[in-house]
């Protein structure tokens, strides 16, 4: 084997089994996927730049990072037996994404409207970010409350769904209630 090519395969092989012995989970590539089904809200209205401003000037404890921001009606319901599914082995991916115009960050609060988890995994990434660690669509499934998503980078935060392919969909949705709008 030529020597030049061997440090750099043994410096990979290192920072993989330094990241194994971590308990830290080396970047896998999203799964394929289809168009993603898009969420566009409409640039910042006065009234939602006004309190973005004035919150530069409050003294909040902690300081203000963003505003929340209402999903228009017609946009907050996703229907995850409508979306398109590339099937993987045994399971299926498809995903969504939501877009707020401005944004540096962007936090989605969603809700499991059916009461089960069908089978679903969702991973969170922002622009030019891996999806990061699945998270069981359970813990959607509080009545009351929002479940938050992780931070994402950017004004476009993308959803990856993971589905076990023996749960059926039919009846399966995730609504969209609100977004934190970071800057």
């Amino acid at each position: 084997m030529n020597s030049r090519l061997l440090f750099p395969a043994f410096l990979l092989l290192l920072i993989l089994l330094n990241a194994a012995c971590n308990g830290t989970r080396v970047a896998e590539s999203p799964p394929a996927a289809t168009s993603p089904h898009l969420i566009e809200l409409p640039p910042l209205t006065a009234e939602e730049r006004e309190a973005l401003t004035a919150g530069d000037k409050l003294e909040a404890e902690p300081p203000l990072a963003g505003i929340g921001r209402k999903v228009p009606e017609g946009q907050q319901l996703i229907d995850l037996a409508t979306l398109e599914w590339t099937r993987k082995g045994d399971h299926r991916t498809s995903r969504f994404a939501v877009r707020s115009p401005g944004a540096s960050g962007l936090r989605l609060g969603l809700k499991l409207l059916n009461g089960r988890d069908c089978g679903l995994q969702l991973r969170f990434a922002g622009e030019g970010e891996q999806p990061g660690e699945a998270i069981s669509a359970y813990m959607l499934r509080n009545e009351q409350n929002i479940w938050w998503s992780p931070v994402t980078q950017g004004e476009v935060s993308q959803v990856w769904l993971t589905h076990a392919g023996k749960f059926s969909l039919e009846g399966c949705a995730i609504r969209v209630e609100m977004i934190s709008h970071l800057y």
